[in-house]
């Protein structure tokens, strides 16, 4: 018979830290393996509790949230789901790129709620994560998918790419990732050179509201400009573009963007599978798809639409995905071209806006 779920709860605040405590108590299953604020008492009790997953409240000392995340992955690596509102988008993605897997908001009385919440809580429990190697100076993200994926260095030489500011690309990027999705993508995003000549859209699972954090944490780390996809904006060369969850995002003729109302049974949102077929059936050929690590099959289906229309279709690989899920549909359906790790994909998509195949 399966154990409990073992959760350890970190909250600066006691009554918030008690409120949780209590949703967890009530539920089979879960046991409450320690409580504690932020501080070094929280690497101490990772080690003693043995927790399977962490809840860490981001109402405390912003400093002290960062510092202890990256401690726990830095000495005893452990799922860490931090508990947050929309207000505090920023931060989670800061947090997430020190280590820290997604957010979940505090859940209200509703049993919807809870149950939301409690599912969460469990999923991330058995996510896989690795210890991270301590940074000399900035974050220990590079480092930790540097040592998951084999590579010895994120910045290959063949990034010096100045010469493509004169290259006339017609490609359109088509990007898919769910959890695990934030940390690849500042990986990949920040390697692309201020003169990358082609438009990026990218469809990342993502709550209400945190879509303008997300773009603003990616701006702050990445040299192209980085913007919430805008209905009828074209897409620009060298712009990243987020799709907000609030609509579906979609590529129309003449290559604008627009964003399709969505509907309450939609599962995933925004949806990937709309923003993959949608650039297929647009750019044809020129349209590269790219699916990341996430849960379900959502973007399978768009890659695969990408794929029949002759365009360059890439999966991330299942020893650096944090959730082998949507690439997984995509790869074993055939309609990957090339499977790899998270770390080179910039640079594959450095030769594909070249005009490379």
């Amino acid at each position: 018979m399966k154990s409990n779920v073992r959760v350890l709860v970190i909250d600066a605040n006691e009554l918030g830290r008690k409120s949780l405590c209590a949703i967890l108590r009530r539920e089979s299953g879960i046991e409450v393996a320690g409580d504690t604020a932020v501080g070094r008492d929280a690497v101490h009790l990772v080690r003693v509790c043995r927790p399977d997953v962490i809840l860490m409240n981001l109402d405390a000392d912003f400093r002290e949230v960062l510092e202890a995340i990256e401690n726990i992955m830095c000495t005893k690596a452990t799922p860490i789901l931090l508990v947050g509102r929309i207000q505090d988008s920023q931060k989670v993605y800061e947090a997430i790129r020190r280590g820290a897997i997604e957010m979940v908001e505090k859940p209200d009385a509703s049993p919807v709620s809870v149950r939301k919440f409690l599912d969460r809580v469990r999923l991330t429990a058995s996510l896989p994560v690795i210890t991270h190697i301590r940074p000399s100076g900035g974050y220990g993200l590079d480092k930790t998918l540097e040592k998951k994926t084999g590579m010895d260095s994120i910045d290959p030489p063949s990034l010096q790419v100045s010469d493509l500011a004169n290259i006339l690309s017609s490609r359109v990027f088509a990007i898919a990732s769910s959890t695990g999705g934030p940390q690849a993508l500042a990986l990949i995003l920040a390697q692309l050179p201020t003169d990358f000549p082609c438009p990026v859209l990218i469809a990342q699972h993502i709550s209400d509201g945190f879509a303008d954090g997300m773009a603003t944490w990616l701006s702050e780390i990445c040299s192209l400009p980085v913007r919430l996809a805008t209905d009828g904006e074209e897409a620009a060369p060298g712009v990243i573009y987020i799709a907000s969850p609030e609509r579906h995002c979609i590529l129309t003729a003449g290559r604008r963007i627009a964003l399709p109302e969505r509907h309450e049974v939609d599962l995933y949102r925004p949806s990937c599978d709309r923003l993959l077929s949608s650039v297929a059936d647009v750019c044809l050929s020129d349209s590269v798809g790219i699916i990341l690590t996430g849960m379900g099959q959502d973007g399978a289906a768009g890659i695969a639409r990408i794929y029949q229309r002759g365009g360059m279709t890439i999966g991330q690989d299942r020893e650096s995905s944090l959730i082998y899920g949507m690439n997984r549909c995509a790869i074993e359906a055939g309609t990957i071209r090339k499977v790899m790790p998270v770390a080179p994909i910039a640079s594959e998509m450095i030769r594909l806006a070249g005009g490379g195949w």
